[in-house]
């Protein structure tokens, strides 16, 4: 399951088993229509499970949540020491 920022600073969740393919996917504009208009700037959060059932009850779950909860899930990338 997997949490991508959109250029408009919106949230698209989403689960795939191959995450390198599915943002490649979403950024030549194949993805879902809800990331066609707003192309994606960066890979928010990842979650990995045993099972699709699994994944896709999470994106669910996480689908209705606001940005200020999503955001504890997001990758902390500022604090890796580069710019």
């Amino acid at each position: 399951m997997d949490i991508l920022e959109c250029s408009d600073r919106s949230t698209y969740a989403g689960s795939t088993r191959d995450l390198k393919r599915r943002v490649t996917q979403h950024n030549e504009e194949m993805g879902a229509l809800y990331t066609r208009a707003p192309l994606l700037l960066r890979l928010l959060s990842v979650e990995e499970f045993e099972n699709a059932a699994d994944a896709f009850r999470r994106e669910t779950q996480v689908q209705g949540w606001g940005r200020t909860k999503l955001s504890r899930l997001f990758v902390d990338d500022s604090s890796n020491g580069t710019d």
